[in-house]
Protein backbone atom coordinates (compact mmCIF):
# COMPACT_ATOMS: atom_id res chain seq x y z
CA UNK A 1 0.00 0.00 0.00
CA UNK A 2 1.42 3.54 -0.96
CA UNK A 3 2.13 5.03 2.44
CA UNK A 4 1.53 8.91 2.20
CA UNK A 5 3.84 11.49 3.56
CA UNK A 6 2.09 13.17 6.68
CA UNK A 7 3.48 16.58 6.51
CA UNK A 8 3.00 16.57 2.56
CA UNK A 9 -0.90 16.18 3.05
CA UNK A 10 -0.70 19.28 5.59
CA UNK A 11 1.05 21.47 2.86
CA UNK A 12 -2.08 20.06 0.46
CA UNK A 13 -4.30 20.92 3.23
CA UNK A 14 -2.70 24.34 3.48
CA UNK A 15 -2.94 24.98 -0.16
CA UNK A 16 -7.35 24.02 -0.49
CA UNK A 17 -7.82 25.64 2.35
CA UNK A 18 -6.70 29.00 1.07
CA UNK A 19 -8.07 28.41 -2.39
CA UNK A 20 -11.19 27.73 -0.25
CA UNK A 21 -10.65 31.05 1.65
CA UNK A 22 -9.96 33.17 -1.76
CA UNK A 23 -13.09 31.06 -3.41
CA UNK A 24 -15.44 32.44 0.02
CA UNK A 25 -13.88 36.46 -0.16
CA UNK A 26 -14.63 36.38 -4.08
CA UNK A 27 -18.17 35.41 -3.50
CA UNK A 28 -18.71 37.91 -0.09
CA UNK A 29 -17.50 40.33 -2.28
CA UNK A 30 -19.91 39.59 -5.07
CA UNK A 31 -23.17 38.73 -2.72
CA UNK A 32 -22.42 41.69 -0.15
CA UNK A 33 -26.00 41.14 1.30
CA UNK A 34 -25.35 37.07 2.22
CA UNK A 35 -24.23 37.36 5.68
CA UNK A 36 -22.80 33.64 5.75
CA UNK A 37 -19.84 34.51 3.01
CA UNK A 38 -17.86 36.72 5.62
CA UNK A 39 -17.57 33.95 8.12
CA UNK A 40 -17.26 31.08 6.11
CA UNK A 41 -14.06 33.28 4.23
CA UNK A 42 -12.89 34.25 7.18
CA UNK A 43 -13.14 30.17 8.68
CA UNK A 44 -11.24 28.76 5.90
CA UNK A 45 -8.42 31.35 6.08
CA UNK A 46 -8.29 30.60 9.75
CA UNK A 47 -8.11 26.67 9.34
CA UNK A 48 -4.96 27.46 6.48
CA UNK A 49 -3.76 29.30 8.70
CA UNK A 50 -4.07 26.87 11.68
CA UNK A 51 -2.49 23.86 8.37
CA UNK A 52 0.14 26.12 8.06
CA UNK A 53 1.47 26.48 11.34
CA UNK A 54 1.50 22.92 11.78
CA UNK A 55 3.72 22.14 8.67
CA UNK A 56 6.31 24.44 9.91
CA UNK A 57 6.62 22.04 13.68
CA UNK A 58 10.24 22.14 14.44
CA UNK A 59 10.90 25.25 12.50
CA UNK A 60 8.78 27.32 15.16
CA UNK A 61 8.02 27.20 18.97
CA UNK A 62 5.77 24.87 19.84
CA UNK A 63 3.92 27.65 21.35
CA UNK A 64 2.34 28.40 17.76
CA UNK A 65 2.42 25.21 15.87
CA UNK A 66 0.55 23.19 19.00
CA UNK A 67 -1.15 25.61 20.78
CA UNK A 68 -1.88 28.10 18.44
CA UNK A 69 -2.92 25.97 15.77
CA UNK A 70 -5.12 24.04 17.74
CA UNK A 71 -7.16 27.06 18.72
CA UNK A 72 -7.61 28.76 15.47
CA UNK A 73 -8.57 25.73 13.76
CA UNK A 74 -11.04 25.21 16.29
CA UNK A 75 -11.71 29.32 15.75
CA UNK A 76 -12.09 28.56 11.88
CA UNK A 77 -14.30 25.48 11.90
CA UNK A 78 -16.54 27.98 14.51
CA UNK A 79 -16.63 30.34 11.54
CA UNK A 80 -18.18 27.86 9.45
CA UNK A 81 -20.88 26.70 12.01
CA UNK A 82 -21.53 31.22 12.69
CA UNK A 83 -21.93 31.10 8.82
CA UNK A 84 -24.30 27.76 8.43
CA UNK A 85 -26.14 29.41 11.08
CA UNK A 86 -26.34 32.88 9.55
CA UNK A 87 -27.43 31.11 6.04
CA UNK A 88 -30.05 29.35 7.79
CA UNK A 89 -31.42 32.10 9.39
CA UNK A 90 -30.63 30.96 13.15
CA UNK A 91 -28.82 32.57 15.95
CA UNK A 92 -27.07 31.84 19.00
CA UNK A 93 -23.73 29.71 18.09
CA UNK A 94 -21.32 32.29 18.90
CA UNK A 95 -21.33 31.42 22.82
CA UNK A 96 -20.68 27.63 22.41
CA UNK A 97 -18.05 28.39 19.46
CA UNK A 98 -16.21 30.82 21.91
CA UNK A 99 -16.55 27.81 24.57
CA UNK A 100 -15.00 25.67 22.32
CA UNK A 101 -12.43 27.72 21.20
CA UNK A 102 -11.36 28.32 24.95
CA UNK A 103 -11.27 24.90 26.06
CA UNK A 104 -9.23 24.26 23.33
CA UNK A 105 -6.73 26.63 24.31
CA UNK A 106 -6.59 25.15 28.01
CA UNK A 107 -6.16 21.43 26.76
CA UNK A 108 -3.29 22.64 23.89
CA UNK A 109 -1.44 24.10 27.02
CA UNK A 110 -2.35 21.34 29.37
CA UNK A 111 -1.41 18.38 26.75
CA UNK A 112 1.70 20.47 25.71
CA UNK A 113 3.29 21.84 29.14
CA UNK A 114 1.65 20.20 32.10
CA UNK A 115 1.03 16.61 31.02
CA UNK A 116 2.62 16.13 27.76
CA UNK A 117 0.30 14.16 25.21
CA UNK A 118 -0.12 14.42 21.82
CA UNK A 119 -2.78 11.61 21.63
CA UNK A 120 -4.89 13.78 23.91
CA UNK A 121 -4.52 16.66 21.77
CA UNK A 122 -5.28 14.80 18.64
CA UNK A 123 -8.66 12.91 20.55
CA UNK A 124 -9.63 16.72 21.98
CA UNK A 125 -9.44 18.86 18.31
CA UNK A 126 -10.70 15.55 16.00
CA UNK A 127 -13.64 15.42 18.34
CA UNK A 128 -14.36 19.16 18.24
CA UNK A 129 -14.19 19.57 14.65
CA UNK A 130 -16.11 16.26 13.61
CA UNK A 131 -18.84 17.42 15.77
CA UNK A 132 -19.07 20.84 14.39
CA UNK A 133 -19.16 19.44 10.98
CA UNK A 134 -22.21 16.90 11.93
CA UNK A 135 -23.85 19.77 13.49
CA UNK A 136 -23.14 22.05 10.57
CA UNK A 137 -25.08 19.17 8.42
CA UNK A 138 -28.04 18.89 11.49
CA UNK A 139 -28.66 22.69 10.76
CA UNK A 140 -28.74 22.31 6.60
CA UNK A 141 -30.88 19.67 6.67
CA UNK A 142 -33.26 20.36 8.78
CA UNK A 143 -36.12 22.68 7.87
CA UNK A 144 -34.42 23.25 4.64
CA UNK A 145 -36.39 25.26 2.00
CA UNK A 146 -37.95 23.43 -0.60
CA UNK A 147 -36.08 25.04 -3.33
CA UNK A 148 -32.65 24.75 -1.16
CA UNK A 149 -32.96 21.17 -0.05
CA UNK A 150 -30.76 19.85 -3.02
CA UNK A 151 -27.96 22.14 -2.83
CA UNK A 152 -28.06 22.38 0.97
CA UNK A 153 -28.35 18.25 1.15
CA UNK A 154 -25.45 17.71 -0.92
CA UNK A 155 -23.59 20.14 1.26
CA UNK A 156 -24.59 18.56 4.77
CA UNK A 157 -23.48 15.41 3.21
CA UNK A 158 -19.51 16.76 2.31
CA UNK A 159 -20.21 17.79 6.33
CA UNK A 160 -21.03 14.10 7.49
CA UNK A 161 -17.90 12.76 4.85
CA UNK A 162 -15.64 15.12 6.94
CA UNK A 163 -16.90 14.90 10.13
CA UNK A 164 -17.37 11.37 10.72
CA UNK A 165 -13.87 10.34 10.16
CA UNK A 166 -12.74 12.93 12.27
CA UNK A 167 -14.90 11.50 14.81
CA UNK A 168 -13.58 7.71 14.02
CA UNK A 169 -10.16 9.05 14.66
CA UNK A 170 -10.89 10.99 17.90
CA UNK A 171 -11.72 7.50 19.01
CA UNK A 172 -9.20 5.09 17.29
CA UNK A 173 -6.90 7.50 19.16
CA UNK A 174 -8.19 7.64 22.47
CA UNK A 175 -8.50 3.41 22.38
CA UNK A 176 -4.85 2.66 20.98
CA UNK A 177 -4.08 5.32 24.18
CA UNK A 178 -0.65 6.00 22.63
CA UNK A 179 0.17 8.16 19.11
CA UNK A 180 3.46 8.20 18.18
CA UNK A 181 4.57 12.42 16.58
CA UNK A 182 1.88 14.05 14.33
CA UNK A 183 3.84 13.23 11.10
CA UNK A 184 4.87 9.60 11.80
CA UNK A 185 3.40 7.30 9.18
CA UNK A 186 -0.48 6.26 9.82
CA UNK A 187 -2.77 4.96 7.54
CA UNK A 188 -5.58 6.70 9.03
CA UNK A 189 -4.39 9.92 9.94
CA UNK A 190 -2.97 9.97 6.13
CA UNK A 191 -6.91 9.16 5.12
CA UNK A 192 -8.32 12.10 7.64
CA UNK A 193 -6.17 14.52 5.68
CA UNK A 194 -7.27 13.25 2.23
CA UNK A 195 -10.49 13.71 3.70
CA UNK A 196 -9.88 17.01 4.58
CA UNK A 197 -8.49 18.18 1.05
CA UNK A 198 -11.09 16.65 -0.34
CA UNK A 199 -13.70 18.26 1.92
CA UNK A 200 -12.58 21.41 1.46
CA UNK A 201 -13.15 21.65 -2.54
CA UNK A 202 -16.31 20.04 -1.54
CA UNK A 203 -17.89 22.96 0.65
CA UNK A 204 -16.00 25.32 -1.40
CA UNK A 205 -18.42 24.51 -3.92
CA UNK A 206 -21.47 23.68 -2.07
CA UNK A 207 -21.19 26.99 -0.30
CA UNK A 208 -21.13 28.40 -3.38
CA UNK A 209 -24.46 26.28 -4.73
CA UNK A 210 -26.17 27.88 -2.39
CA UNK A 211 -25.67 30.89 -2.26
CA UNK A 212 -26.16 31.02 -5.98
CA UNK A 213 -29.01 28.87 -5.65
CA UNK A 214 -30.60 31.17 -3.21
CA UNK A 215 -29.93 34.32 -5.17
CA UNK A 216 -31.65 32.60 -7.89
CA UNK A 217 -34.57 31.97 -6.37
CA UNK A 218 -35.00 35.44 -4.54
CA UNK A 219 -34.48 37.44 -8.32
CA UNK A 220 -37.61 34.56 -9.21
CA UNK A 221 -39.40 35.83 -6.59
CA UNK A 222 -38.56 39.22 -7.34
CA UNK A 223 -40.02 38.84 -10.52
CA UNK A 224 -43.21 37.05 -9.67
CA UNK A 225 -43.93 38.81 -6.17
CA UNK A 226 -45.02 42.16 -5.12
CA UNK A 227 -42.05 43.64 -3.20
CA UNK A 228 -44.71 45.26 -0.97
CA UNK A 229 -46.56 43.05 -0.07
CA UNK A 230 -45.15 39.30 -1.10
CA UNK A 231 -48.36 38.00 -2.80
CA UNK A 232 -48.34 37.19 -6.70
CA UNK A 233 -47.45 40.63 -9.12
CA UNK A 234 -50.18 40.88 -12.10
CA UNK A 235 -48.07 39.12 -14.13
CA UNK A 236 -47.27 36.33 -12.14
CA UNK A 237 -51.43 36.57 -11.43
CA UNK A 238 -52.24 36.23 -15.48
CA UNK A 239 -49.75 33.18 -15.77
CA UNK A 240 -51.54 31.41 -12.29
CA UNK A 241 -55.08 32.70 -13.84
CA UNK A 242 -54.35 30.13 -17.34
CA UNK A 243 -52.98 27.46 -15.39
CA UNK A 244 -55.79 27.08 -13.33
CA UNK A 245 -58.74 27.85 -16.10
CA UNK A 246 -56.64 24.52 -17.90
CA UNK A 247 -56.59 22.95 -14.73
CA UNK A 248 -60.68 23.87 -14.54
CA UNK A 249 -61.21 22.71 -18.15
CA UNK A 250 -59.40 19.57 -17.92
CA UNK A 251 -61.08 18.53 -14.65
CA UNK A 252 -64.75 19.81 -14.69
CA UNK A 253 -64.34 21.46 -11.48
CA UNK A 254 -65.36 25.21 -10.90
CA UNK A 255 -63.61 28.13 -10.46
CA UNK A 256 -64.47 31.27 -8.55
CA UNK A 257 -62.76 34.78 -8.54
CA UNK A 258 -63.19 37.50 -5.96
CA UNK A 259 -62.04 41.01 -7.07
CA UNK A 260 -60.98 42.97 -4.11
CA UNK A 261 -60.65 46.61 -3.31
CA UNK A 262 -60.01 48.44 -0.32
CA UNK A 263 -62.16 51.41 0.82
CA UNK A 264 -61.40 54.73 0.55
CA UNK A 265 -57.86 53.93 0.37
CA UNK A 266 -56.92 57.73 -0.99
CA UNK A 267 -58.14 59.35 1.96
CA UNK A 268 -55.79 57.10 4.13
CA UNK A 269 -52.97 57.89 2.12
CA UNK A 270 -54.05 61.52 2.05
CA UNK A 271 -55.05 61.82 5.87
CA UNK A 272 -51.51 59.48 6.99
CA UNK A 273 -49.18 59.32 4.70
CA UNK A 274 -48.34 57.27 2.52
CA UNK A 275 -46.01 55.37 4.53
CA UNK A 276 -49.29 54.51 6.85
CA UNK A 277 -50.80 53.14 3.17
CA UNK A 278 -47.89 50.76 2.87
CA UNK A 279 -48.81 49.42 6.38
CA UNK A 280 -52.83 49.15 5.36
CA UNK A 281 -51.80 47.33 2.17
CA UNK A 282 -49.64 44.52 4.09
CA UNK A 283 -51.75 44.12 6.62
CA UNK A 284 -54.49 43.27 4.75
CA UNK A 285 -52.62 41.23 2.27
CA UNK A 286 -51.82 39.49 5.32
CA UNK A 287 -55.05 38.53 6.71
CA UNK A 288 -56.63 38.16 3.28
CA UNK A 289 -53.51 35.17 2.80
CA UNK A 290 -55.30 33.65 6.25
CA UNK A 291 -58.61 34.23 5.63
CA UNK A 292 -58.03 32.19 1.92
CA UNK A 293 -57.22 28.05 1.70
CA UNK A 294 -54.02 26.49 0.63
CA UNK A 295 -54.93 26.14 -2.77
CA UNK A 296 -56.41 29.42 -3.08
CA UNK A 297 -54.50 31.89 -5.14
CA UNK A 298 -53.95 35.16 -4.28
CA UNK A 299 -52.48 38.54 -5.95
CA UNK A 300 -51.90 42.33 -6.19
CA UNK A 301 -53.49 43.57 -9.38
CA UNK A 302 -51.89 47.02 -8.51
CA UNK A 303 -52.71 49.89 -6.21
CA UNK A 304 -55.46 48.87 -3.52
CA UNK A 305 -56.98 46.33 -6.27
CA UNK A 306 -56.28 42.70 -5.07
CA UNK A 307 -57.45 38.67 -6.25
CA UNK A 308 -58.00 35.76 -5.17
CA UNK A 309 -58.55 32.33 -7.66
CA UNK A 310 -60.76 29.90 -5.68
CA UNK A 311 -60.13 26.33 -7.48
CA UNK A 312 -62.61 23.72 -6.98
CA UNK A 313 -65.13 26.45 -5.35
CA UNK A 314 -68.64 26.78 -7.02
CA UNK A 315 -70.72 30.53 -6.82
CA UNK A 316 -72.30 29.30 -2.99
CA UNK A 317 -68.49 28.10 -1.48
CA UNK A 318 -66.76 31.40 -2.79
CA UNK A 319 -69.28 33.56 -1.15
CA UNK A 320 -68.85 32.20 1.78
CA UNK A 321 -65.10 32.57 1.53
CA UNK A 322 -65.46 36.01 0.68
CA UNK A 323 -67.72 37.31 3.23
CA UNK A 324 -65.11 35.45 6.02
CA UNK A 325 -62.39 37.17 4.47
CA UNK A 326 -64.46 40.63 4.90
CA UNK A 327 -65.14 40.47 8.01
CA UNK A 328 -61.91 39.24 8.81
CA UNK A 329 -60.72 42.43 7.57
CA UNK A 330 -63.10 44.77 8.87
CA UNK A 331 -62.24 43.15 12.01
CA UNK A 332 -58.50 44.99 11.64
CA UNK A 333 -57.13 47.52 13.19
CA UNK A 334 -53.74 48.83 11.83
CA UNK A 335 -51.46 50.30 14.20
CA UNK A 336 -49.34 53.66 12.69
CA UNK A 337 -47.37 56.55 15.02
CA UNK A 338 -49.72 55.87 17.68
CA UNK A 339 -52.91 55.81 16.07
CA UNK A 340 -55.24 53.12 14.72
CA UNK A 341 -56.59 52.84 10.92
CA UNK A 342 -59.76 50.79 10.16
CA UNK A 343 -59.59 48.82 7.16
CA UNK A 344 -62.57 47.88 4.91
CA UNK A 345 -63.09 45.72 1.50
CA UNK A 346 -65.38 46.02 -0.97
CA UNK A 347 -65.91 42.24 -3.18
CA UNK A 348 -67.01 40.79 -6.28
CA UNK A 349 -67.38 37.32 -6.42
CA UNK A 350 -68.38 35.29 -10.49
CA UNK A 351 -67.46 31.31 -11.06
CA UNK A 352 -66.75 30.08 -14.67
CA UNK A 353 -68.34 26.79 -14.69
CA UNK A 354 -67.54 23.72 -16.39
CA UNK A 355 -64.28 25.40 -18.27
CA UNK A 356 -66.08 28.41 -19.21
CA UNK A 357 -64.67 31.84 -20.22
CA UNK A 358 -62.34 33.14 -17.45
CA UNK A 359 -62.81 37.06 -18.91
CA UNK A 360 -66.58 36.43 -18.67
CA UNK A 361 -66.14 35.35 -15.04
CA UNK A 362 -63.94 38.54 -14.53
CA UNK A 363 -66.13 41.01 -16.18
CA UNK A 364 -69.30 39.88 -14.10
CA UNK A 365 -67.08 39.93 -10.86
CA UNK A 366 -66.23 43.53 -11.95
CA UNK A 367 -69.35 44.08 -12.34
CA UNK A 368 -70.15 42.36 -8.78
CA UNK A 369 -67.67 44.76 -7.55
CA UNK A 370 -68.67 47.48 -8.35
CA UNK A 371 -72.09 47.63 -7.39
CA UNK A 372 -70.64 46.63 -3.72
CA UNK A 373 -68.91 50.10 -4.06
CA UNK A 374 -71.76 51.86 -5.23
CA UNK A 375 -74.43 50.47 -2.46
CA UNK A 376 -72.45 51.25 0.34
CA UNK A 377 -68.42 49.48 0.60
CA UNK A 378 -67.51 47.26 3.24
CA UNK A 379 -70.07 43.97 1.71
CA UNK A 380 -69.56 41.25 -0.68
CA UNK A 381 -71.77 40.77 -3.99
CA UNK A 382 -71.82 38.09 -6.79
Amino acid sequence: MIQLDIRTLFFISTLTMVFMAIAMVVLWRTIPHERACRPWALGAALVAAGFLLIWLRGLIPDFFSIVVANVVFVAGYGLAVVGVNAFTGRRGSVGWVAVATLAMFASSLYFTYGAENIGARVVVISALLGAMALWCAGRLVVGAPPGMRLTQGLTAAVFVLHGVPLLIRAGAVLADGTMEGLFAPSTLHAIVFVDVTLASLGLTFGFAAMTSRRLHLNLERLASHDPLTGLLNRHALEAAIAREMARSARHLYPLSVLVMDLDHFKRVNDTYGHDAGDAVLKAFARTAAEALRRDDVLGRQGGEEFMALLPGSNGAAARQVAERLRAAVAALSVPHDGRTIGVTVSIGVATAEDGGSWQAATRTADAALYEAKRSGRNRVVG
